[in-house]
């Protein structure tokens, strides 16, 4: 009798279930793509790209404007270079700053001209630049008039250490020596005149000492 065949069944381990994960956010971007390539909060103008264009940069962009360009040759030199100025902003050569070895200074220049030094326990401002302050409520600077020798100056600018320089802009009614007060809380100060019939213009400048 020829023999019957069967097959015989074997018993395997479960198996083993394997899960490849795949991100959507590129490593690399195309050279110099645009739209920006690589974008955060899936906000397809805010990110950083890769412009290939010389010379070449690698741009970070908010709501689609490029708030910062790391440029190729115009990084901060390390080596005390004189170049002015070896950073440049808004693609400008002569706009920027640069590091001055020789006096260890930082130098910030426009149009080619140091407007600002940064020295050690120093800082110079450029020859022939003016300092200015915005006009409005809170300057650190202005002008108040007296009223029967006296006028409160409201400023959230003046803290209750601050410095306060007067000089007598314009002489009214009769002149006193002047001095000021400064509000407990800070937020305002007081400028007074010896004589109550003092009816002067006087100038402030109000410096915060930390």
């Amino acid at each position: 009798m020829q023999g019957v065949g069967y097959s015989q069944i074997q018993s395997w381990p479960t198996p083993m279930l394997f899960v490849v994960s795949f991100m959507s956010y590129p490593l690399r971007a195309p050279d110099g793509s645009l739209p920006i390539p690589y974008s955060f909060s899936t906000n397809p103008l805010t990110g950083m790209w890769h412009d290939i264009t010389a010379p070449e940069s690698i741009n970070f962009t908010v709501n689609g404007n490029d708030v910062l360009s790391i440029v190729d040759g115009q990084l901060l030199n390390i080596d005390g270079s004189r170049v002015k100025p070896s950073y440049t902003f808004n693609s400008g050569d002569d706009t920027g700053m640069y590091f001055d070895h020789a006096n260890f200074s930082l130098n910030f220049c426009n149009g080619a001209t140091d407007v600002l030094k940064l020295k050690t326990l120093e800082v110079r401002i450029g020859g022939g630049v003016a300092l200015a302050v915005d006009a409005n409520a809170n300057a650190i600077a202005g002008n108040a008039t007296l009223v029967a020798g006296s006028v409160t100056v409201n400023n959230t600018n003046v803290a209750v250490g601050a410095v306060i320089m007067l000089t007598r802009k314009t002489i009214g009614g009769t002149a006193g020596n002047l001095s000021y007060s400064i509000a407990g809380g800070g937020g305002a100060f007081t400028i007074n005149s010896s004589n109550a019939a003092d009816t002067s213009v006087v100038s402030y400048l109000i410096v915060n000492v930390n």
